[in-house]
């Protein structure tokens, strides 16, 4: 058996060990509130300059993204309390493509703490068209933000597309402004870019952010590190011939 080339060997060793490191590694990362309305949803009045209308005003959070490249978290910040509103639902866009593909339902629609994969309905974020979007005004006469999504309509006809994936927890909007509000217990597969959606039943202040994804990066360094060994190797057999 001939033996293996040090140099490939090192090279082999040096990329396998960052990949070991890499997979035993969770990454959380923060993010600001930067966004006054989702794409599409402003309603031509002041509220489309200002950021927050009363409480609840997020200041950001973070997100937390497991060894395989799973999202599998997301906590959002706020400054003030306001207890006649709730938690509106989580919308995850997997890829950053404008297109919704998960959606964690909350306890305020009929379907409670429930993660939906609604990636076969090709579901636009500024498309209100299938009616699939329950908005503010649906909750509230004054004081809020109007004409903005803040969940999903289940009862809408396109909604018998999207799929039951199971459930997560929610450390909800309910005791004072010490408490972030917290989705967990849910692991979902991202790409190297993605963007999520979220605001309170009175849309007074929205996020929308996007995240990335650092766990691919050890995949990419594999394949490097593989083919500089094979360039190591070919190198050894032209020099012998």
């Amino acid at each position: 058996m001939k033996a293996i080339n040090p140099k490939a060997a090192m090279i082999i060793s040096i990329v396998l060990s960052l990949v070991v490191f890499g997979m035993g590694t969770a990454m959380a990362d923060t993010f600001t509130d930067s966004t006054i309305y989702w794409t599409n949803w402003n309603n031509n009045t002041g509220d489309d300059n200002t950021d927050n209308i009363g409480s609840p005003n997020f200041t950001g959070g973070s997100y937390t993204i497991d060894s395989s490249g799973n999202l599998t978290g997301i906590s959002l910040d706020y400054t003030s309390y306001n207890s006649g509103i709730s938690s509106g639902d989580l919308f995850i866009d997997a890829n950053n493509d404008s297109v919704w593909d998960y959606v964690l339902t909350t306890a305020n629609g009929s379907s409670g703490n429930s993660v939906w994969d609604v990636s076969g309905l090709n579901w636009s974020i500024g498309d209100n068209s299938q009616d699939l979007y329950t908005m503010s005004d649906d909750y509230f006469s004054s004081g809020y933000r109007e004409g903005h999504p803040v969940e999903v309509n289940t009862a809408a006809s396109a909604w018998s597309g999207a799929t039951l994936l199971g459930a997560f927890s929610l450390a909800d909007y309910d005791s004072n402004t010490s408490s972030d509000i917290v989705f967990s217990g849910f692991s979902l597969g991202m790409d190297k870019e993605f963007a999520f959606g979220f605001t309170m039943t009175c849309a007074n202040d929205v996020i929308f952010e996007t995240g990335t994804n650092p766990v691919p990066i050890p995949t990419s360094i594999l394949l490097l590190g593989s083919g500089l060994a094979g360039l190591v190797g070919l190198k050894r057999r032209t020099v012998r011939s």
